[in-house]
């Protein structure tokens, strides 16, 4: 009985980090598309200041 209730935690907790895993993989790569969207945007706006200049 206490075998199978470890072995149950032991999966539920590899579960749990590899669902914890993917979920912060998917934030970072989220995050990551924000920035680089928001990155040309201030590269267009320098480019405008450097012509108006």
């Amino acid at each position: 009985m206490t075998i199978s209730i470890t072995t149950a935690a032991m999966v539920a907790i590899s579960t749990g980090l590899l669902g914890l895993v993917f979920g912060l993989g998917a934030a970072v790569s989220y995050l990551d598309s924000k920035f680089a969207r928001l990155e040309s945007r201030i590269e267009r706006l320098a480019d405008r200041a450097d012509r108006r200049s």
